[in-house]
């Protein structure tokens, strides 16, 4: 009976020890995933004017955890960011180690993503007189249009999605919005200088 007790106790100490290893590792695992979490959040933030890499290990060298951090993937388009990171630790056991179960690994991966959905831009350009004035050999006029198509082009070449639109508002002294606008805006009780 006592060789009996005494095994049972001995299995008895072993299960706590292995509770003790498993409370320890996931207490340790939840700390690197909420770091990770964190990190590929602010990353993504849109309004992150730091490089997404850079943010995400400082992130983890914060958090004393930057060797644990394996690989940090940025995907960025006009109107979104999107980070992917992945980390993982290896805890070594007290009491599973009599079990035979000397090291506890736990993965940890994280995506975050901020997007715009759709984008509105409006370019106002000045058509004034003083665009007519020579500057290098061409008229600003003429600089205006070539800057103003080369941004369209660019803009629309990186909306794969078809989410964007741009207005062209030209101005002088002041805006022409046309009747068919102002009517739709302001509404027809008003009397315009446009009819």
């Amino acid at each position: 009976m006592v060789i009996f007790g005494m095994f049972i106790f001995v299995m008895m100490l072993i299960v706590a020890g292995m509770a003790v290893d498993i409370m320890r590792f996931e207490s340790t695992r939840s700390r690197l995933q909420g770091t990770l979490d964190r990190a590929v959040l602010a990353a993504a933030d849109l309004d992150q004017t730091r490089d997404c890499e850079t943010v995400v290990r400082d992130y983890f060298r914060a958090a004393g955890q930057l060797n644990q951090l394996n690989t940090v993937e940025c995907v960025e388009t006009i109107n979104s960011r999107e980070v992917t990171a992945s980390a993982d630790l290896g805890m070594q056991t007290y009491f599973m180690k009599l079990a035979g179960v000397e090291q506890l690994d736990a993965p940890a991966d994280g995506t975050a993503q901020e997007e715009v959905s759709d984008i509105e831009i409006v370019l106002v350009l000045d058509v004034s007189g003083s665009m007519s004035e020579a500057s290098g050999g061409s008229t600003k006029i003429a600089l205006l249009r070539s800057a103003a198509r080369d941004f369209v082009q660019t803009v629309m070449a990186n909306d794969t999605e078809k989410r964007i639109s741009i207005a062209i508002v030209p101005f002088n002294a002041q805006v022409n919005l046309g009747p068919t606008v102002f009517n739709g805006l302001v509404g027809d009780g008003f009397t315009s200088s446009l009819d």
